[in-house]
């Protein structure tokens, strides 16, 4: 990842570069071609470097490494994503893991049974277990991986 705009610090870009930040996670998070830095609005400040699948941009602190989301119009504007870069790369790292090790495909049926259903409640309450031991400020209503995990509990993470 190379600075595409403003002056972004060494310092983020070595982390980011550093700790491995993925490509893509599911369909949740998709890396930017470059960096740059949020001159204006409710990012400002902030280091953008991804998008959400809502195409929300996701930012980073260059003061503490904390990941935000950023959406460009009120009432959103930014909200926590993870208190760290590593929170949050070793939060991808925990759903990858647990989900790509679950059979919870019922390929007959068009709509989810029963089974696969609680399957599934199983896998999110696993992963938002963990989760909670690492990050706990990270799984507010209405947060990113709230928002993941709900998909996940339904079969539609990804």
């Amino acid at each position: 990842m190379e600075a595409v705009g403003g002056d972004v610090d060494l310092h983020v870009r070595t982390e980011l570069r550093h700790l491995g930040v993925p490509a893509r996670f599911f369909y949740y998070f998709q890396a930017a071609e470059g960096l740059n830095l949020i001159e204006e609005g409710p990012g400002v400040g902030l280091v953008h470097f991804g998008f959400t699948r809502d195409h929300r941009k996701v930012c980073i602190s260059p003061t503490d490494l904390s990941i935000w989301e950023v959406a460009e119009n009120p009432p959103i504007g930014r909200s926590l994503i993870n208190s760290s870069l590593e929170g949050f790369l070793k939060f991808m790292a925990i759903c990858e893991k647990r989900i790509s090790s679950q059979q919870c495909v019922d390929e007959e049926e068009e709509e989810l049974g029963e089974e696969c259903i609680e399957c599934w409640l199983k896998v999110a309450n696993d992963i938002r277990t963990r989760m909670a031991k690492g990050d706990s400020s990270a799984l507010f209503d209405g947060s990113y991986w709230s928002d993941f995990l709900s998909d996940v509990e339904n079969g539609d993470y990804g």
